[in-house]
């Protein structure tokens, strides 16, 4: 229903920010990465996901759409809702999140509060599975002098593209020309940069 709210941000605390929006408040759950990034009586665009249940009406908010696409992408997982997304999104970037999933890297997902091991096992298994129903060939040549390990993060950098919600062939332009030597993580941010 709302895409984004445009307004001052009149007040925040841990996981919740209320934002006035031509004199109404609205109370929206977010991820302390986003709240970091606000300065009360500030204005501030903030991208949201509205979730509707039988009683209540909840918002979501988000500084990036990068946040908020990688928050969709976590409670499309079975077993995984509001507050467990919010509480990954809280200690993990998109593109670090991202990196975890693509590296299958529990460990880095474990760390956020109320996530054990078989949820992030839940979480890599099926954000990898509806990575392997995309098309492999996306676009990108990759020269055939790089190295298996090159092409690998070039690989792993375009799957946790297409993992945040990007399609085979925005991830294959967003990294094309990009430095191959660097690391996964790199490639992630520069490739992002450009997406935005």
């Amino acid at each position: 229903m709302y895409y984004y709210l445009n307004g001052t941000v009149a007040h925040y605390e841990q996981d919740l920010v209320v934002l006035d929006v031509g004199g109404i408040g609205y109370a929206c759950h977010t991820t302390l990465a986003t709240i970091a990034r606000l300065t009360i009586g500030t204005p501030v665009k903030l991208y949201t996901h509205l979730q509707v249940k039988e009683d209540a009406q909840d918002i979501y908010a988000f500084f990036s759409l990068e946040e908020k696409a990688c928050f969709l992408r976590l409670i499309s997982v079975s077993g995984v809702g509001p507050r467990s997304a919010l509480n990954i999104l809280s200690i993990c970037t998109p593109d670090q999140l991202a990196l975890a999933v693509a590296t299958e890297d529990d460990k880095a997902l474990t760390q956020a509060a109320g996530v054990g091991k078989k949820m992030a096992q839940r979480i890599i298994l099926e954000l990898k599975d509806k990575l392997a129903q995309l098309p492999q060939d996306s676009g990108i040549a990759l020269p055939s002098t790089i190295d298996i390990g090159v092409q690998s993060n070039l690989r792993q950098a375009q799957a946790a593209l297409q993992q945040l919600g990007y399609t085979p062939s925005e991830a294959g332009q967003a990294v094309k020309g990009l430095n191959a030597e660097d690391s996964v993580e790199h490639l992630l941010s520069a490739a992002l940069k450009k997406l935005v």
